[in-house]
């Protein structure tokens, strides 16, 4: 498993223009604070189970940053917070489960404004055209415009997307 906190994920992508980042499944939000603590003019969302919560809002204090992130019980298969202008989805997007993959896409591109971008954090194989191909179907399916693969020096990768 990889840590999604990494510096190389942090630092392979460009967070400075994004105003409000919301990051689905944030897990123990190490994500989301990485990247706040180099954006501080940024605010983030931070999107988990309600067992998730209690604990990443002590962890979001603990890092200096509750009146920067918020954390926000829910299930992102209903729905997602909208208004974000960047959304980061990491350790979700599950080739095995392409139906459930689509629909959260589906739900993110409900509230995404037109100039957002999808910044999925995951393990991919940029060398291989068939994984951008995959990623590029599951994109579109969900309303996407697939853009590109930033490899990093990790076994992370990350796709971008933008509103179709």
């Amino acid at each position: 498993m990889y840590a999604v906190g990494d510096l190389p994920v942090i630092a392979g992508y460009d967070f400075s223009h994004f105003n409000k980042i919301i990051d689905v499944g944030g897990g123990d939000a190490a994500l989301i604070t990485s990247i706040l603590k180099a954006n501080p003019r940024a605010f983030g969302v931070l999107l988990d189970t309600q067992e998730a919560i209690s604990a990443v809002r002590l962890d979001i204090e603990a890092a200096g940053l509750a009146d920067q992130c918020a954390a926000i019980a829910g299930d992102f298969l209903k729905s997602v917070p909208a208004g974000g202008d960047l959304y980061i989805i990491h350790g979700i997007v599950d080739d095995r489960d392409t139906e459930r993959a689509t629909h959260l896409l589906r739900n993110i591109r409900r509230q995404i404004p037109p100039d957002g971008r999808v910044l999925i954090v995951d393990c991919v194989v940029p060398e291989r055209d068939e994984t951008a191909k995959e990623f590029d179907a599951l994109l579109t399916a969900a309303g996407f415009r697939f853009l590109r693969v930033i490899p990093t020096d990790t076994p992370t990768s990350m796709v971008e997307a933008e509103p179709a």
